[in-house]
Formats: C-alpha cells, sequence, structure tokens
C-alpha cells in the first residue's frame, strides 16, 4: 500500500532525523496500522524493497516537490552537462553536474539532493533519488536508485538502495 501524504510526511520527519545521526540503530517504521486506517505498510522481505522501488520513488516525488517546493537550489552546472526532461529534476543547493554528463528523467523523476556532485562522464537515469553529500564518480546509475547520504558510487548500478555513507 502506499502511505497517505500527512503520514509521509511525518515518516520524512523522522527518516531525516535517523539519517542525520548517522543512520544507525533502529530504522523508523514508516507507519503503524493506525495511521494508515488499519492497513500495514511494509516489505514482506528484502526483494519487495527492490522490486517496487522504481514506484515508490515516483510516489516520493510528487511529495518530496510538495514538501520541499521546486527545488532548483544553488547549482554549478557545466556548460556540456544535458539534463534532460529538467522539470522532472529536483536539485538542492550546492549541486555541482561536471562536464559531459547527463541526468535522464525521461524514464522517471531523478532527485539530487544537497551537495550531491556527478563528476564528468556519468550518466544517470531516473527514476533515482541521491542523498545528500553523495559523489557520481563515473559510469551509470539506472532503472530505479536510491542512493543514501555520503555515499561515493561508481561504476554501473541499476536497481540498487545504497545504504548511506557506503
Amino acid at each position: 500500500g502506499r502511505l497517505p501524504g500527512a503520514v509521509w510526511a511525518k515518516y520524512e520527519g523522522r527518516r531525516r532525523t535517523w539519517i542525520e545521526a548517522g543512520g544507525t540503530g533502529e530504522v523508523p517504521a514508516a507507519s503503524t496500522t493506525a495511521e494508515t486506517g488499519g492497513h500495514l505498510v511494509g516489505a514482506a522481505g528484502l526483494w519487495d524493497l527492490i522490486n517496487h522501488l522504481t514506484d515508490q520513488l515516483c510516489f516520493d516525488w510528487k511529495l518530496w516537490r510538495r514538501v520541499r517546493g521546486p527545488g532548483r537550489g544553488v547549482v554549478d552546472q557545466h556548460p556540456s552537462a544535458v539534463v534532460i526532461e529538467p522539470d522532472s529534476v529536483w536539485m538542492g543547493d550546492g549541486v555541482r553536474i561536471g562536464p559531459h554528463t547527463v541526468v535522464d528523467a525521461s524514464a522517471g523523476p531523478v532527485i539530487l539532493d544537497r551537495g550531491v556532485v556527478i563528476e564528468p562522464f556519468t550518466r544517470l537515469e531516473g527514476p533515482a533519488c541521491i542523498g545528500p553529500y553523495s559523489r557520481l564518480v563515473g559510469g551509470k546509475v539506472s532503472g530505479g536508485a536510491a542512493i543514501g547520504p555520503a555515499c561515493k558510487i561508481g561504476g554501473e548500478i541499476e536497481a540498487s538502495i545504497v545504504q548511506g555513507f557506503s
């Protein structure tokens, strides 16, 4: 099931607090059965997280923009960098997009949280969410990717969830 907007906003606050505390300890529950009208929202196993990742990223995109606004922070984008479907790309303050990179949101939205760095010769395809202060150092990220805060990612990543500080 999907989380109602008010429940998602409450969860987002708990999640952000957990991430800012280093992402250790018990993961905050997305919802309680009382918050969702008696429906348990969750995953039956780890593969459910991957199987539903692209749908969840697209769902989260709508709420992310509603809570955080249009997302055109102070961005340093090299003139040779290409952003496809820019209305489906959310960029926080301090995002740097290097030369000869592609951010392609034609298959789904892309969230680049504050301080994200995309180095030269990187292709990023949505749906994707790149956490704050993460760095993409070349290669391709596609097919649904959720990358936590302060990660350094290179090579080819597809349909993946990367824990923060990796």
